[in-house]
């Protein structure tokens, strides 16, 4: 009775546990990739295990048509999810293996899914014939002769995930290491008593602490990624700042303006734009977070009228804002017209060209459009980080990192350019 009332506690306290670690993942799962969805598959398989356990404790012996049902539903569920949480934790550590060794799915992942798979179908068919488990009269479950193949089985799945790890050890960090290999000891350990021993719940107990070490892994990496990516950024945000307030746009944009102020009165209104576009940029510059669109279309104008004032006629804008209920990371729009100036239309003969700038809504996304009609080049061919387009790759960059943003270029030689973003609504 005692081992019965602390295994219950004990998995009920696992399942709320699981319920913690899920509103973790699901908390910030917006910053995050797939692999968020991996580790909930993980949290769930985990808590659909104590869950039935549970059920199996509390209904054991209940002659009951409820117990009957129960007793057997919940016993079933337990050995399914079981492999079902294999098949997880095998998903989560493939995915980190083949990132890190830049492969696609590892062989180790795919013979765990063919045993686990196995065991499922073996689990069905002892459900059938009864060679792994029963129900005596009293309704109380019990191992048949055939159950130590279930329980090799599963020991072999372990001690491949085990190898694997071994095998791959340096790629793992020093807290990784602590605890999946104390966690994966600690199963291995619960299977073999299991398989000798009857009546205490070890490997469910045991994959509870290993769900524990996974998720305090998965954290621990999370906070890292997150101090990288502020650590990337800032450096973004220097490089702009240099590439921004250039030197010899400065010195160009002073000349426009001692041109006209001997003979023209807009000189005025040139000092205005010139001096609201650095003021735009400095604000901007400290910025950590998306800025309103407005204000980046606001810079996009100071900067547009400038280089107008310079080129004459020969650059033309036409602007198409539908939507601006959104907010984007600073300079995105800039440095596309920029580009756009620079190596498109001001790159053709003679130079000269229009840029259109486009805002508006596709479902649930905030779509951005900057296309012109210059010389054009092939997408295929560009490097993204040579000085020509490191402007466009620090726009994609700042994109997905700070919005989840996509970024797409649409461009053939000598039919013009054009950039497409989407940032979720």
């Amino acid at each position: 009775m005692i081992i019965r009332v602390l295994h219950i506690a004990f998995e009920i306290w696992g399942v709320f546990l699981c319920l913690f670690m899920s509103v973790g993942v699901s908390y910030k799962r917006k910053h995050r990739d797939d692999f968020a969805n991996k580790m909930l598959a993980l949290l769930f398989s985990n808590a659909i295990i104590l869950i039935s356990d549970v059920c199996a404790w509390i209904f054991r012996g209940d002659t009951s048509t409820l117990g009957y049902y129960m007793v057997r539903i919940s016993n079933f569920m337990v050995f399914l999810f079981s492999f079902i949480f294999i098949i997880a934790g095998v998903n989560i550590y493939n995915e980190v293996l083949s990132r890190r060794l830049k492969r696609g799915t590892l062989l180790f992942a795919k013979i765990e899914y063919v045993l686990c798979f196995l065991l499922i179908l073996l689990l069905i068919l002892s459900r059938i014939f009864g060679f792994y488990y029963d129900f005596d009269s009293g309704n109380r479950y019990f191992r048949t002769d055939y159950f130590w193949v279930q329980e090799l089985l599963s020991a072999v799945c372990v001690l491949i995930f085990m190898i694997t790890l071994i095998r791959y050890y340096k790629l793992f960090a020093g807290y990784e290491r602590a605890a999946v290999f104390f966690s994966i000891f600690v199963i291995l350990t619960a299977i073999i008593i299991q398989v000798f021993v009857y009546g205490i719940s070890l490997i469910n107990i045991s994959i509870t602490i290993f769900m524990v070490a996974v998720y305090l892994c998965y954290e621990a990496k999370y906070s890292m990624d997150i101090l990288e990516k502020e650590k990337k950024l800032n450096e973004k945000r220097i490089r702009l700042f240099n590439n921004q307030i250039q030197p010899h746009f400065i010195f160009n944009s002073l000349l426009v303006i001692e041109e006209m102020c001997r003979d023209n009165p807009e000189a005025v209104e040139t000092i205005r734009h010139f001096a609201g576009f650095l003021r735009n940029t400095v604000d901007n510059m400290s910025e950590t977070e998306c800025i309103d669109l407005k204000d980046e279309l606001e810079l996009v104008d100071n900067y547009l009228y400038m280089q107008k004032k310079r080129f004459g006629d020969t650059i033309k804008d036409i602007e198409e804002i539908e939507d601006v209920d959104f907010k984007v990371p600073a300079f995105t729009i800039q440095v596309l017209v920029e580009n756009a100036i620079r190596h498109g239309i001001r790159a053709k003969y003679p130079p000269g060209g229009t840029i259109w700038i486009k805002t508006y809504r596709s479902g649930s996304d905030h779509v951005i459009e900057v296309i012109d009609d210059g010389v054009g080049f092939d997408p295929e061919s560009i490097d993204m980080d040579d000085e020509v387009h490191i402007g466009l790759n620090n726009v994609k960059t700042r994109l997905e990192m700070m919005c989840k943003g996509s970024f797409e270029i649409k461009s053939s030689v000598g039919a013009g350019a054009g950039v497409l973003i989407k940032i979720p609504g």
